[in-house]
């Protein structure tokens, strides 16, 4: 299974103008959001039947991504119209990707009864580019990352 796909966004938010010149508030990113993303992904994965009896094995990685250009504005102007798009106030580059390899196992020990069991190493990387320096509004670029092992089991009848 692979995917790709695109999601492009204006909005207009009623955020006032004196929230937005507020020099309190220099964080403030605008009353106009206007981002692209592109993002994509695969699944690969294999399936053993009959290896032991009543029980199916997958083995799998999920590898997953996205890039994102996001820009903020004021959502006035100098000359007091409004619901426009204005003075940037944020400018940044996103990127997320994931490689995550998983096993499962359901085992079917009774006519009505299976147990399924299963495990995933889940690694998330995030990385912000900020391009909006100016002022009070410091440098926000940043990197993380998250891990963690997931096991599951649950028992259906």
């Amino acid at each position: 299974m692979a995917y790709i796909g695109q999601r492009q966004v204006i909005q207009y938010q009623s955020i006032p103008d004196i929230v937005q010149k507020n020099p309190n508030t220099p964080y403030q990113a605008g009353g106009v959001i206007d981002f692209k993303r592109d993002y994509y992904g695969t699944d690969f994965r294999w399936t053993g039947k009959n290896l032991c009896p009543k029980t199916q094995f997958t083995a799998g990685v999920s590898i997953d991504a996205m890039n994102e250009d996001r820009q903020g504005f004021q959502n006035f102007n100098d000359q007091g119209d409004k619901g426009i798009v204005g003075a940037l106030r944020r400018d940044e580059r996103n990127n997320l990707w994931n490689i995550d390899p998983y096993l499962q196992a359901p085992w079917s020990f009774l006519p009505k009864m299976r147990l399924d069991t299963g495990i995933r190493y889940s690694n998330v990387h995030y990385k912000s580019k900020d391009h909006y320096i100016i002022g009070l509004n410091g440098d926000n670029s940043g990197k993380t990352t998250y891990e963690e092992i997931l096991p599951s089991v649950a028992l259906s009848w």
